[in-house]
């Protein structure tokens, strides 16, 4: 007697998961930098509130960084919804849809040289004023190198008194408490 088992119907997942895990890999060292997003609070005001960036150099050689950027910005699902209800939009304003403002510099005027395998910390103060509250709920970490590739971090969750609509509901909020006189 001959027992044979036909595993035809493993082929599919299994080639999905190993084009899944090739993607990944590429995509892995084609990146040169790790950009590692984070933010701190200070609730004494002793000090400003800040968004900083962890750039990690993962090449063999040194890079230059030309531009570091926090730009507030949405979840892919609203930016998705915004390109739907607007399918026709030039070029010119997607930065509109996809980011929000102020846009805040982390680097400076000058260029950065970040050698091989080396680590910097770069940070932005932010003031607590309504200029400088942020529209958009989430951020991002743009790095631009001087051969103009540009990468970007995950997006992490703004703190909800950085935000410039949670800021107006409270404002009216006190207004309503207020008796008229």
């Amino acid at each position: 007697m001959e027992f044979n088992l036909d595993f035809d119907f493993l082929k599919f997942p299994a080639a999905i998961v190993a084009c899944i895990a090739i993607f990944l890999m590429i995509r892995h060292y084609l990146t040169p930098i790790r950009i590692a997003p984070s933010y701190k609070m200070v609730f004494d005001a002793s000090s400003p509130d800040s968004i900083s960036a962890k750039v990690t150099n993962m090449t063999d050689g040194p890079i230059v960084l030309t531009r570091i950027e926090a730009k507030p910005t949405y979840s892919l699902k609203t930016i998705i919804t915004r390109h739907l209800k607007n399918p026709i939009a030039s070029k010119k304003i997607w930065s509109n849809i996809h980011y929000g403002f102020p846009i805040y510099e982390l680097l400076g005027e000058e260029p950065f040289r970040l050698e091989s395998k080396d680590q910097k910390e770069f940070r932005a103060n932010i003031r607590n004023h309504p200029l400088g509250l942020i529209s958009a709920p989430m951020l991002l970490i743009e790095v631009e190198l001087s051969t103009e590739r540009k990468f970007r971090s995950r997006r992490i969750e703004a703190p909800k008194r950085w935000l410039l609509v949670n800021n107006i509901k409270q404002l009216r909020k006190r207004e309503m408490k207020q008796p008229n006189i």
